[in-house]
């Protein structure tokens, strides 16, 4: 949908190495299902893997970035 959607998904992926634990399949999901029902208030979307913070933060799962120049924070519990 992304690629459809004209978005970047170069550095869109699922890690194999978790495609055996169900919990993760479910999580990655539940996060790719909040990116999509929100796209189109976005321009950019930056995904967990691709967050530089502080050592002293946790990563989101995902950042939206909109038009009027705010951010986004997804983070979902595991």
């Amino acid at each position: 949908m992304l690629q459809v959607a004209g978005r970047d998904v170069a550095k869109a992926q699922t890690q194999t190495s978790r495609l055996n634990r169900y919990s993760h399949i479910m999580h990655d999901l539940a996060v790719q299902r909040a990116v999509l029902k929100r796209l189109a208030h976005y321009n950019e979307v930056i995904w967990d893997q691709h967050i530089n913070l502080p050592d002293q933060f946790d990563n989101p799962d995902a950042l939206l970035h909109s038009p009027k120049n705010y951010w986004v924070a997804l983070d979902y519990e595991r």
